[in-house]
């Protein structure tokens, strides 16, 4: 994050007319609504800034002390909208995420689909993987192993990931025992086969 946080201190002037449509996102995640995010001075220094998650009552949060899960989304917000990619990559999608950050970003994500963003994350996570296929229409699941030094993959659909569940298959346990699997998910028009 250190090297986005530079960036974003450098190209404040671009960054802070796109910091209250971000933080009305975040702001699902705190206690108080957060209504801005600010670059201010910090450690009694001139040329020392960081960034502070202005509340409602004027109170302010440095976004250092959020949580790691708040932070990771706040700057990947932040990098996304400062550059509005058509294609955004995302790996270990869950990465410091509670469950209501996850959900958050899911939502988030979901809104920049349907205006046109294409999405590929990846997750060793069933649930996550669920989560994904229920929120963001006309995405697809691929389930990605390397065994053996041969890979292998295949396709599954929500009802596919949900039946896989229900049987007591844990990919994300197998995968410690003797080889790499991975979820792959992708929103778009469907280009594969399964294997």
């Amino acid at each position: 994050m250190g090297l986005a946080w530079d960036g974003f201190m450098r190209r404040w002037v671009e960054v802070q007319p796109l910091t209250i449509k971000v933080a009305r996102w975040i702001s699902q995640l705190s206690w108080e609504p957060i209504v801005n995010i600010t670059l201010e001075p910090f450690g009694g220094q001139a040329t020392n800034f960081t960034l502070y998650a202005l509340l409602e009552d004027g109170g302010r949060i440095r976004v250092g002390d959020l949580g790691d899960g708040a932070k990771n989304l706040l700057t990947l917000m932040l990098l996304y909208e400062l550059s509005k990619p058509e294609i955004l990559l995302i790996d270990d999608l869950e990465s410091h995420m509670n469950p209501r950050a996850l959900d958050v970003m899911l939502d988030w994500l979901s809104g920049e689909v349907d205006k046109g963003l294409r999405l590929v994350a990846s997750t060793h996570s069933l649930d996550v993987a669920k989560r994904f296929l229920s929120r963001l229409e006309g995405s697809k699941a691929v389930l990605v192993g390397l065994k053996a030094g041969k890979l292998s993959y295949r396709s599954f659909t929500l009802k596919e990931l949900e039946e896989l569940e229900s049987s007591g298959l844990d990919i994300e346990w197998q995968s410690h025992i003797s080889y790499e699997y991975r979820y792959v998910l992708a929103t778009g028009e469907d280009r594969g086969s399964s294997r």
